[in-house]
Order: structure tokens, then C-alpha cells, then sequence
């Protein structure tokens, strides 16, 4: 299963806005996410994201970290995983150096990276990873960027099965574009 090619929706372009700080014009809805879409608000951190009604949100295993999947357990196993990092700000510390972190563990996971690039999040560049890794029902296809926030660095990673890959990066999409990051006074 290892080289098998990666199923991508033919044309299909993934285009996120960058994260933006909350500020009190945010009153209204982004015309790209439906408007049944729920909304998402961790207090402590100020990330809030929306995301559909069919889908539910769970704390992750480590803190500051969420897993939202299909409330149906009937399909497959699609994912999304969403984890803030401290921001330190070293010489050498990048979103590039997180993913190269991130590339490692999955690697040690047995997965086989089958793209990585840059890709354009509201005119900055954001490094991802296309990988596939071993599943329990079979392979599983990833997409993992690192959005840079004032603080911290958001890792999302979107999984499913290889086969059904393509089903729900649409909802991918709206949540990323959906991020809004409160800044505490």
C-alpha cells in the first residue's frame, strides 16, 4: 500500500485564510462556511473555529489539543486533530522546524511522506505534509500543516482512510478558515 498514489479530488485546491486575531468588527459569518455550522471557543487559549453539526468536538490527549470527528460512526474514520504549541522565539524556531518535528514522528510511525511543499495561507507560506501511515482498517492518508499564531503554532491535521481521503477536506477547509485566535489585554 506503500506506493500506491495519494487519492486528490481532481482540481481540487485547498485555500485557507491566515488565522486572524478577533477584533469587535468579527460580527459577522464568513460567506464560505454554511451558516448551520457550530461554533468552537477554548477560553483559555482564544482559538475558536467553527465546524458542522454532524461533527463533534473532544478535548485531545495532550493539552491544548482537540479531535473533531463525524458524530456517526458508521463511516470512516475521518479526523481532524488541532494542537497549539508555545511560540519560542530562538534562533532557528520556525513552522518549518515544527513540521520537520512532526515529520519525524510520523516517520517513526511507520508512515511514508509522499509530499511536503509550501502552501499559501492569505499571502504567507505554510509548510504541510502529505503522508500516509499504517491504520488499523488499513492505510491512512494525512494532511499536517503548522499555521504560525502570535503565540503559538497551530498543527492540523486532517486523516481517514486512503480510499475516502477526499469526503471531508471541504470541511478541513471552512474550519481553518475559520480560525480566530482572542488575544487577552
Amino acid at each position: 500500500w506503500l506506493h500506491e498514489p495519494l487519492l486528490e479530488p481532481p482540481g481540487y485546491r485547498l485555500t485557507l485564510n491566515q488565522p486572524r486575531e478577533q477584533t469587535g468588527s468579527d460580527t459577522g459569518r464568513r460567506p464560505s462556511i454554511p451558516p448551520d455550522y457550530l461554533t468552537f471557543a477554548d477560553d483559555a487559549s482564544g482559538l475558536a473555529f467553527r465546524y458542522p453539526p454532524t461533527w463533534k468536538v473532544a478535548a485531545g490527549s495532550e493539552p491544548r489539543s482537540w479531535r473533531l470527528a463525524p458524530r456517526q460512526t458508521t463511516g470512516p474514520a475521518m479526523h481532524i486533530e488541532l494542537k497549539l504549541v508555545p511560540r519560542i522565539e530562538v534562533p532557528g524556531s520556525s513552522a518549518q522546524k515544527q513540521l520537520n518535528l512532526l515529520e519525524k514522528f510520523f516517520s517513526d510511525q511507520g508512515a511514508d511522506i509522499r509530499k511536503r511543499g509550501q502552501m499559501e495561507v492569505a499571502g504567507k507560506q505554510v509548510p504541510y505534509l502529505v503522508l500516509l501511515q499504517p491504520g488499523s482498517g488499513g492505510p491512512e492518508a494525512r494532511l499536517q500543516l503548522v499555521i504560525p499564531l502570535p503565540d503559538h503554532y497551530l498543527q492540523a491535521g486532517y486523516a481517514g482512510p486512503q480510499k475516502h481521503y477526499p469526503d471531508a477536506l471541504g470541511i478541513f477547509e471552512n474550519l481553518l478558515q475559520s480560525i480566530t485566535v482572542s488575544l487577552k489585554p
